[in-house]
């Protein structure tokens, strides 16, 4: 599977996962409203993490050219968590 199928999919499981989480503010308190929250942040970032999540690290690792690309991908991976 290639990179835009698999971010399209998670795309679509973000927006699910969204989807629960208003659903939940809706729910009354008593009616697992809170798991219902909880299982659609966790699935929101698992959703996240399989599709969208990577794609700074490869994007970046393709901008640069052949000879400049190790420390290129350094200098924005440093800039990205400072």
């Amino acid at each position: 599977v290639g990179r835009k199928p698999m971010s399209y999919i998670g795309l679509a499981f973000m927006v699910l996962s969204l989807v629960g989480i208003m659903w939940s503010f809706w729910m009354p308190a008593g009616h697992r409203a809170g798991w219902v929250a909880l299982i659609s942040c966790f699935s929101f970032r698992v959703a996240f993490s399989v599709s969208l999540g990577p794609l700074p690290y490869i994007i970046t690792a393709e901008v640069f050219p052949e000879h400049i690309r190790a420390p290129g991908v350094s200098l924005c991976l440093a800039v990205k968590w400072v």
